[in-house]
Formats: C-alpha cells, sequence, structure tokens
C-alpha cells in the first residue's frame, strides 16, 4: 500500500513523460493520486506525482497560487497548465458552469435497470410512507409534469404492446393499506 501523505496539507504537480507539469493542485491524504473529482486524469505512473507538504492549507494555497502563476494556464495563453483558475480557490461555481454541469447529467442512464435490494426498498418505503410534502414541492412536481415532453400514438401503443398479458400488483395485492387522513 502506498503511504500517502496524509497528515498534512500539500500541494502537488502532475507531470508529462517529458518531465513539463500539467496541473497543479493542494490537497490532503489521497487527494494527488486519484482522478475522481478532478477535471483531468492523474498520471498511471505516481513517479511522475510530485508532493510538497506545508503545514498549514493557507501555506499549500499560497504555494498553488504560486505555481500557477510560475508554469501559467493553457486557457489564458501564459504557460503549460491545464488549471481552469489561479488556484488558491478551487473552480469557482457560476451560474453558467453549474447550468453545464447539469446539462452534463441529462440523461445519465448508469443506474438504469438496476434494482435495489429488497431491504433497502423496505427502509425507503418506510420512510416515505405518510410523508407530506409542502405545497411548494407539489406546485413543482406539477409543473415538471405539464413540461414532460408527450408521447406520440405509436410509441403509446408500443408501450401497452408491451404490458400485454404482464399481472401487476396492486397496492392490495401487495398488502399496502390506504393512508387516511
Amino acid at each position: 500500500m502506498k503511504n500517502y501523505p496524509n497528515e498534512f496539507f500539500y500541494t502537488y504537480l502532475w507531470l508529462r513523460d517529458d518531465g513539463t507539469p500539467y496541473y497543479v493542485g493542494k490537497g490532503k491524504g489521497r487527494r494527488a493520486y486519484v482522478s475522481d473529482a478532478h477535471t483531468f486524469r492523474r498520471p498511471t505512473d505516481s513517479s511522475r506525482i510530485l508532493v510538497q507538504n506545508f503545514p498549514s492549507e493557507a501555506d499549500a494555497f499560497a504555494a498553488e497560487k504560486f505555481l500557477i502563476e510560475y508554469y501559467g494556464r493553457l486557457e489564458d495563453g501564459t504557460g503549460c497548465l491545464r488549471n481552469l483558475t489561479c488556484g488558491g480557490d478551487g473552480v469557482p461555481l457560476t451560474p453558467a458552469i453549474r447550468a453545464k454541469m447539469s446539462r452534463s447529467q441529462l440523461g445519465n442512464k448508469k443506474d438504469e435497470g438496476k434494482k435495489r435490494p429488497e431491504h433497502v426498498r423496505q427502509i425507503m418505503a418506510a420512510i416515505h410512507t405518510g410523508a407530506k410534502r409542502s405545497n411548494s414541492a407539489r406546485a413543482h412536481m406539477r409543473e415538471a409534469a405539464r413540461n414532460r415532453p408527450q408521447v406520440s400514438d405509436k410509441t403509446r401503443r408500443n408501450m401497452a404492446k408491451s404490458h400485454l398479458g404482464k399481472k401487476y400488483k396492486t397496492r392490495k395485492d401487495k398488502g399496502i393499506k390506504r393512508r387516511t387522513k
């Protein structure tokens, strides 16, 4: 197991094959050694990751800003780094960036078709049983339903055909009692 610098904040550089840096970051723990939550992939060879420990987070941020300014960013034409900011603060989440992130998740089907285990479904059912939604939440749900794209007649017929002959359990079949006020 790799010995990760986890007691200190640090600044790290990811290096290309030719030894030039392409990313500078500030981290703690395993941050420098994982690609998750980064815009760019880390080097596959960990010998191309340089780490410098600092006694405080503020010092690590200052070093990150210095290194980004020293090497320059590709984005603004001043150097070789792929960093999106000048460092010291992370990525600023402007409304435009938030909208882009939201669009990237539309149609994300990574969990589609996966069935939750029975015990998880029972826990979720218990949490949601009898839950009352606020008027604003109900209005939001109504508006979302109104804005849902209409399904063509052909699609509707195909959907009906796919359900023919299937027995769906009703609430009564499942033993679920009606909620009373």
